[in-house]
């Protein structure tokens, strides 16, 4: 190991590094939230400066990419492509396998010049985090919670809104929602079988919402599609713990330029492009893991000095009063001020490395809790079917009642224990009917609901506490003994208005779940649950 390298391996460089990020970063902020009052006067102004104040905390992590790790980008695309870089607006299309996916995104954004202006469609919960999901507010990124019938209007609005940004634009899109992993994409083949489509070896099924709705806002603006497809030398899987160590990476980035003119404006028949798009992807991967390479001429685009420049800036203002601390501890001769000082470093070493080992620590204890939390959420499930069987005992052997019948009722034997009145006993009105119908729609909603969720067991049974909540069972239980049970002041029509907004409960808490834990999912359990979510009957 050279003494270069060695120096990138010590923590309390990169420790050091870390310092500068994160003030620089929090300086940043404040100064974008000054900014604000420019916004009603001049938005264009707002934006040239938001640009530039997001580029001076972005390329600090393309420096770290760059020069700290000394990774190198090549190019597989013509030049006819390549001169068109940094002079339109354009969606990136770019595989989501990696950790450090993204950073070589942003390197080829700061080499042409647009890394300050260069958008993504975020989760909504990266809002909250500092530096990253503040600069991202202040640049008029597009967050969404990935629930269509909320995010539907503030997608529309914030991507509208970018329609006359001053600087080029380069709207970068992980079509497949989630990195890839070799569960998920079990799961998204799944998905793809029972939709008819091609199955894809190295990437997810797209999702095409975001996609096809970026093109329809942003037509008129945008000029192109570069759709990107990255790989690495050697089958490496860098990480950010590599870059930050020094570790240098071979980084291959395969780009293709598709006009907008040759992109279907209909949103069935530009779902269609893209599904075709990742399939041509999934063979350029193919072809990189049999030979090495992608197809087509190079091109190594070569590494600017604002980047190093940029850092150094922001390391000496913020560091010299650092050193000039620690230059005065070791010149004042006190053993005490000394030791002292030393200390402190040698703790603050040990408690970051011991919080690294804690966190990695952390997320296999998480794993097997997760696991072992099956028969929690199996008694969850267990509460749904009993509460079935309930219902179904209902349905089949009894009758729902109005309130005004509730004092004379006669109770009938049940299996079960569990009293209802006869449905021979009278002939029912038509309001009867109408309840009795409606209770059974819910009756088949709950038997669904357990369909889909069992078919989830199956497919995550590592992830289960996030599909089930025990207190929505507990509660719909509850309301099936108490309806079962036929007690004093029974109110079929409260019971039943009671029933339907649990079983609504439940849906919306599936729908949010799998529609954050992965894009084939989406494509099946969140269709069936959106359609029963639909189907509610008004009681």
């Amino acid at each position: 190991m050279g003494v270069l390298a060695w120096l990138k391996s010590q923590f309390i460089l990169q420790l050091l590094i870390g310092f500068v990020f994160v003030v620089s970063g929090l300086i940043i902020n404040f100064i974008q939230l000054c900014s604000c009052v420019i916004w009603p006067v001049n938005q264009r102004l707002y934006r040239r400066i938001n640009t530039r104040l997001s580029y001076s905390l972005w390329s600090q992590l393309v420096m770290l990419l760059e020069w700290w790790s000394g990774t190198e980008c090549t190019l597989y695309t013509d030049h006819a492509t390549v001169d068109k870089f940094g002079k339109e607006h354009v969606i990136i299309t770019l595989n989501h396998n990696f950790e450090i996916d993204f950073l070589c995104g942003w390197t080829m954004c700061e080499r042409y010049g647009v890394l300050g202006s260069s958008k993504v469609l975020a989760k909504h919960e990266l809002l909250k985090v500092p530096l990253i999901g503040w600069t991202w507010y202040f640049l008029e990124i597009v967050f969404c919670k990935r629930k269509w019938e909320e995010d539907r209007e503030t997608v529309f609005k914030g991507l509208r809104q970018l329609r006359d940004y001053p600087e080029y634009m380069w709207f970068l899109l992980y079509c497949e929602g989630t990195r890839f992993t070799q569960k998920k994409h079990q799961i998204s083949m799944q998905v793809a079988e029972s939709k008819g489509l091609p199955k894809l070896k190295y990437h997810l099924l797209p999702r095409t919402k975001g996609f096809t709705t970026t093109m329809q806002c942003l037509k008129g603006t945008v000029k192109a599609v570069y759709d990107v497809t990255l790989n690495f030398k050697d089958k490496e899987n860098p990480t950010l713990l590599g870059i930050v160590s020094g570790k240098k990476y071979q980084a291959d980035m395969c780009v293709r330029r598709f006009p907008v003119e040759e992109i279907p404006d209909d949103e069935k028949e530009c779902a269609d492009w893209l599904h075709k798009l990742y399939q041509e992807k999934d063979a350029l991967q193919e072809l990189y893991e049999k030979e090495g390479r992608f197809p087509g001429p190079t091109i190594k685009p070569k590494r600017r000095l604002w980047t190093l420049l940029n850092f150094l800036f922001w390391a000496t203002l913020l560091l010299s009063p650092l050193i000039n601390f620690a230059w005065d501890v070791f010149i004042s001769g006190s053993p005490l001020l000394i030791v002292g000082f030393l200390l402190f470093l040698i703790i603050v070493n040990f408690l970051t490395e011991f919080t690294f080992a804690s966190t990695k620590r952390r997320q296999r204890e998480s794993t097997r809790q997760v696991r072992g939390s099956c028969s929690m959420d199996a008694r969850a499930l267990r509460y749904q079917m009993e509460a079935l069987t309930l219902l179904r005992e209902l349905d089949g052997h009894g009758e729902v009642r109005s309130a005004a019948e509730g004092a004379g009722r006669t109770r009938g034997h049940v299996s079960g224990d569990y009293a209802v009145k006869s449905n021979a006993a009278r002939t029912r009105t038509v309001a009867e009917r109408a309840r009795a119908s409606m209770f059974s729609r819910l009756v088949e909603i709950l038997s669904q609901i357990i369909a889909i969720e069992q078919e989830l067991m199956r497919s995550l049974s590592d992830g289960l506490r996030k599909f089930l909540r025990r207190k929505d069972n507990i509660d719909l239980k509850n309301i099936c003994l108490r309806m079962a049970l036929g007690e004093a002041g029974y109110q079929s029509d409260k019971d039943l208005r009671e029933l339907r907004v649990c079983l609504q409960l439940i849906v919306s808490g599936l729908l949010s779940s799998v529609r954050d834990e992965n894009a084939s999912l989406s494509s099946g359990a969140v269709g069936r649950l959106a359609d029963i979510s639909i189907t509610f009957p008004d009681v």
